[in-house]
Protein backbone atom coordinates (compact mmCIF):
# COMPACT_ATOMS: atom_id res chain seq x y z
CA UNK A 1 0.00 0.00 0.00
CA UNK A 2 1.37 3.56 -1.12
CA UNK A 3 0.71 6.86 -0.30
CA UNK A 4 2.77 10.42 -0.27
CA UNK A 5 4.75 12.28 1.41
CA UNK A 6 1.74 14.79 1.58
CA UNK A 7 -0.35 12.78 2.82
CA UNK A 8 1.26 11.57 5.83
CA UNK A 9 2.13 15.26 6.57
CA UNK A 10 -1.00 16.42 6.14
CA UNK A 11 -2.22 14.38 9.47
CA UNK A 12 0.10 16.81 11.25
CA UNK A 13 2.73 14.08 12.09
CA UNK A 14 5.58 14.09 15.08
CA UNK A 15 9.14 15.05 13.84
CA UNK A 16 8.84 17.43 11.43
CA UNK A 17 11.12 19.80 12.67
CA UNK A 18 14.17 16.72 13.57
CA UNK A 19 15.47 14.27 11.36
CA UNK A 20 16.02 11.76 14.10
CA UNK A 21 12.27 11.15 14.61
CA UNK A 22 8.92 10.55 12.86
CA UNK A 23 8.02 12.18 9.69
CA UNK A 24 11.60 13.73 9.77
CA UNK A 25 13.70 10.35 10.37
CA UNK A 26 11.40 8.96 7.26
CA UNK A 27 12.36 12.32 4.87
CA UNK A 28 15.89 11.72 6.18
CA UNK A 29 15.92 7.84 5.22
CA UNK A 30 14.16 8.48 1.64
CA UNK A 31 16.56 11.00 1.02
CA UNK A 32 13.63 13.67 0.32
CA UNK A 33 11.05 15.74 1.89
CA UNK A 34 9.16 16.32 -1.31
CA UNK A 35 5.22 15.87 -0.50
CA UNK A 36 4.65 14.19 -4.42
CA UNK A 37 7.13 11.77 -3.27
CA UNK A 38 5.36 8.19 -3.11
CA UNK A 39 6.07 6.13 -0.12
CA UNK A 40 4.53 2.25 1.04
CA UNK A 41 3.95 1.27 4.62
CA UNK A 42 6.89 -1.35 4.17
CA UNK A 43 9.11 1.45 3.33
CA UNK A 44 8.15 3.49 6.64
CA UNK A 45 8.30 0.76 8.67
CA UNK A 46 11.92 -0.11 7.82
CA UNK A 47 13.00 3.24 8.31
CA UNK A 48 11.04 4.12 11.40
CA UNK A 49 9.52 1.60 13.82
CA UNK A 50 6.19 -0.66 13.45
CA UNK A 51 4.54 2.36 15.49
CA UNK A 52 5.20 4.83 13.21
CA UNK A 53 4.12 2.06 10.27
CA UNK A 54 0.32 1.88 12.19
CA UNK A 55 -0.19 5.55 12.79
CA UNK A 56 0.17 6.02 8.68
CA UNK A 57 -2.50 4.29 8.64
CA UNK A 58 -4.59 7.09 9.15
CA UNK A 59 -3.89 7.55 5.31
CA UNK A 60 -6.09 4.69 4.16
CA UNK A 61 -9.75 3.67 4.72
CA UNK A 62 -10.10 1.78 7.42
CA UNK A 63 -11.63 -1.20 5.64
CA UNK A 64 -8.31 -1.59 3.75
CA UNK A 65 -6.73 -2.72 7.58
CA UNK A 66 -9.53 -3.45 9.79
CA UNK A 67 -8.86 -7.02 9.64
CA UNK A 68 -5.41 -6.26 10.69
CA UNK A 69 -6.90 -4.55 13.96
CA UNK A 70 -9.41 -7.62 14.12
CA UNK A 71 -6.14 -10.00 14.07
CA UNK A 72 -4.32 -7.87 16.66
CA UNK A 73 -7.30 -8.03 18.63
CA UNK A 74 -7.49 -11.59 18.87
CA UNK A 75 -3.81 -11.78 19.55
CA UNK A 76 -4.50 -11.46 23.53
CA UNK A 77 -8.27 -12.80 23.25
CA UNK A 78 -6.93 -15.94 25.07
CA UNK A 79 -5.66 -13.70 27.42
CA UNK A 80 -9.29 -12.22 28.46
CA UNK A 81 -11.24 -15.65 28.43
CA UNK A 82 -8.58 -16.58 31.11
CA UNK A 83 -9.85 -14.08 33.50
CA UNK A 84 -13.81 -14.30 31.81
CA UNK A 85 -14.45 -17.45 30.40
CA UNK A 86 -18.37 -17.17 30.12
CA UNK A 87 -18.05 -13.30 28.35
CA UNK A 88 -18.31 -13.12 24.86
CA UNK A 89 -18.30 -9.68 24.36
CA UNK A 90 -14.56 -9.29 23.02
CA UNK A 91 -15.40 -12.42 20.66
CA UNK A 92 -18.93 -11.16 19.31
CA UNK A 93 -16.79 -7.56 18.81
CA UNK A 94 -13.89 -9.07 16.90
CA UNK A 95 -16.61 -11.56 14.65
CA UNK A 96 -18.71 -7.80 14.23
CA UNK A 97 -14.87 -6.14 12.66
CA UNK A 98 -15.00 -8.94 10.01
CA UNK A 99 -18.71 -9.11 9.56
CA UNK A 100 -18.54 -5.16 8.51
CA UNK A 101 -15.57 -6.05 6.67
CA UNK A 102 -17.48 -7.94 4.11
CA UNK A 103 -20.51 -6.25 4.15
CA UNK A 104 -22.48 -7.98 6.61
CA UNK A 105 -23.47 -5.48 9.33
CA UNK A 106 -23.63 -1.94 8.78
CA UNK A 107 -20.98 0.52 10.50
CA UNK A 108 -24.07 1.40 13.31
CA UNK A 109 -23.26 -2.33 14.45
CA UNK A 110 -19.92 -2.42 14.80
CA UNK A 111 -20.55 0.36 16.78
CA UNK A 112 -22.46 -1.00 18.89
CA UNK A 113 -20.24 -3.79 19.42
CA UNK A 114 -17.51 -1.10 19.92
CA UNK A 115 -19.80 0.57 22.84
CA UNK A 116 -20.16 -2.88 24.42
CA UNK A 117 -16.15 -4.24 24.57
CA UNK A 118 -15.20 -0.24 25.63
CA UNK A 119 -17.99 -1.05 28.73
CA UNK A 120 -16.00 -4.30 29.53
CA UNK A 121 -12.57 -2.78 29.19
CA UNK A 122 -13.39 -0.10 31.92
CA UNK A 123 -15.87 -2.27 34.06
CA UNK A 124 -12.80 -4.55 34.78
CA UNK A 125 -10.54 -3.90 37.80
CA UNK A 126 -7.09 -3.06 35.76
CA UNK A 127 -4.86 -4.12 38.72
CA UNK A 128 -7.02 -7.20 38.90
CA UNK A 129 -7.19 -8.14 35.29
CA UNK A 130 -4.80 -5.95 33.16
CA UNK A 131 -4.65 -9.04 30.98
CA UNK A 132 -8.38 -8.49 30.30
CA UNK A 133 -8.54 -4.91 30.35
CA UNK A 134 -6.16 -4.78 27.61
CA UNK A 135 -7.32 -7.02 25.27
CA UNK A 136 -10.93 -5.58 26.09
CA UNK A 137 -9.58 -2.47 24.99
CA UNK A 138 -7.83 -3.25 21.63
CA UNK A 139 -10.96 -5.03 20.14
CA UNK A 140 -12.71 -2.05 21.33
CA UNK A 141 -10.30 0.34 20.01
CA UNK A 142 -10.07 -1.58 16.64
CA UNK A 143 -14.03 -1.96 16.03
CA UNK A 144 -14.73 2.10 17.07
CA UNK A 145 -11.93 3.25 14.12
CA UNK A 146 -14.98 1.73 11.56
CA UNK A 147 -17.12 4.55 13.69
CA UNK A 148 -14.55 7.48 13.26
CA UNK A 149 -12.53 9.88 10.70
CA UNK A 150 -9.47 8.56 9.05
CA UNK A 151 -7.47 10.16 11.82
CA UNK A 152 -9.75 8.95 14.36
CA UNK A 153 -9.47 5.23 12.59
CA UNK A 154 -5.70 5.25 13.03
CA UNK A 155 -5.36 6.45 16.47
CA UNK A 156 -7.37 3.23 17.32
CA UNK A 157 -5.22 1.24 15.45
CA UNK A 158 -2.45 2.52 17.38
CA UNK A 159 -4.55 2.05 21.17
CA UNK A 160 -5.30 -1.73 19.45
CA UNK A 161 -1.63 -2.08 19.06
CA UNK A 162 -0.83 -0.70 22.28
CA UNK A 163 -3.55 -2.29 24.01
CA UNK A 164 -2.33 -6.03 23.34
CA UNK A 165 1.36 -5.14 23.73
CA UNK A 166 0.26 -3.48 27.26
CA UNK A 167 -1.41 -7.40 27.90
CA UNK A 168 2.62 -8.58 27.47
CA UNK A 169 3.87 -5.87 29.55
CA UNK A 170 1.93 -6.79 32.10
CA UNK A 171 3.51 -9.60 32.29
CA UNK A 172 7.71 -8.21 31.71
CA UNK A 173 9.25 -6.43 29.28
CA UNK A 174 10.50 -9.39 27.46
CA UNK A 175 7.17 -10.00 26.48
CA UNK A 176 6.55 -6.28 25.73
CA UNK A 177 8.83 -6.43 22.93
CA UNK A 178 8.19 -9.84 21.33
CA UNK A 179 4.29 -8.80 21.77
CA UNK A 180 5.05 -5.67 19.53
CA UNK A 181 7.50 -8.07 17.01
CA UNK A 182 4.20 -10.15 16.96
CA UNK A 183 2.59 -6.61 16.06
CA UNK A 184 5.14 -5.85 13.36
CA UNK A 185 5.04 -9.62 11.58
CA UNK A 186 1.05 -9.13 11.28
CA UNK A 187 1.58 -5.89 9.96
CA UNK A 188 4.11 -7.18 7.23
CA UNK A 189 2.05 -10.12 6.49
CA UNK A 190 -1.10 -7.74 5.56
CA UNK A 191 0.52 -4.71 4.47
CA UNK A 192 4.33 -5.51 2.91
CA UNK A 193 4.40 -9.23 1.37
CA UNK A 194 3.12 -9.43 -2.19
CA UNK A 195 -0.29 -10.81 -2.29
CA UNK A 196 -0.63 -13.77 -5.20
Amino acid sequence: MKTTLGKILAHNPCGQEHDDDGYGLLCKNLGTDDPKTEVTLEQILDSNNIQDAIWALRCFDYKDYCLFLADIAESVYHLYKQEYPNDTIIKNTIRAIRLYRDGKITKSKLSTAAAAAYDAAYAYDAAYAAYAHAAAKAAAAAATAAAAAAKAAAAAANAAAYAAANAAAAACTAAYEKKWQEIEKLFREYFCEEKN
